[in-house]
């Protein structure tokens, strides 16, 4: 009698034995599908993060710690954007200003002597050409002078006006290449190539801003 009761726990054991190991694949399979679902979700997460960062840099440029902000529209790159500080009745005042060229390309836009670039209290211009850009002309000097205006400046459209140190002059015309070259001191002959115009007098914008910012 002892031994058939031996015998039927000793299958009872047996028999017993498989359910644990049903349980344990179970609850192995389970750990599996928990941790796949934790690394899809962790390199979602990671994807979200980097495409996030990547947008940005796309967003948000720097040209010499002037930060510019890209306006657009389904793509298409409208403005650059900047603020500065500039004193209206007397009083510093946020004041925004938009540029057409990307500032990856303003960046290519030679400019001799850069260094010895001064803001000084009278800035003149000199068209030797007559621009017929679709207008481009018309846009480039108006944001130019009223960048030179609300930064304290004065602007003297002078188309007989000679290099003279006591003020800037650029002096406008059509070009192999757009460019900015000094001819003598605080004189430059701004080449514009293929009515790269907006470009040109964008890359003297830019300029004072990075000037005015270190004022």
């Amino acid at each position: 009698m002892a031994e058939k009761k031996k015998k039927e726990s000793i299958k009872k054991k047996e028999s017993k034995a498989p359910k644990k190991k049903e349980t344990s694949k179970k609850e192995s399979t389970e750990e599996k599908i928990i941790k796949t679902v934790i690394i899809v979700c962790a390199i979602a997460i990671l994807f979200v993060l980097i495409f996030k960062g990547i947008s940005t840099q796309v967003r948000y440029h720097d040209y010499k710690g002037v930060q510019f902000e890209t306006i657009s529209d389904e793509g298409k790159m409208l403005f650059q954007h900047t603020m500065i500080d500039v004193m209206i009745n007397g009083k510093l005042t946020p004041y925004n200003f938009y540029l057409r060229t990307p500032i990856k390309a303003l960046k290519k836009v030679p400019f001799e002597n850069i260094e010895d670039f001064d803001l000084m209290k009278i800035m003149g211009f000199r068209m030797d050409t007559v621009f017929d850009c679709e207008g481009d002309q018309t846009i480039a000097m108006a944001n130019l002078i009223n960048l030179v205006s609300q930064t304290g400046m004065t602007p003297v459209k002078d188309n007989n006006a000679t290099c003279d140190e006591r003020y800037n002059l650029f002096i406008l015309e059509e070009g192999e290449k757009t460019q900015i070259t000094e001819i003598s001191p605080r004189c430059y002959k701004v080449e514009v190539a293929n009515c790269e115009i907006l470009p040109a007098t964008e890359k003297i914008m830019a300029e004072i801003f990075v000037k005015y910012n270190q004022l």
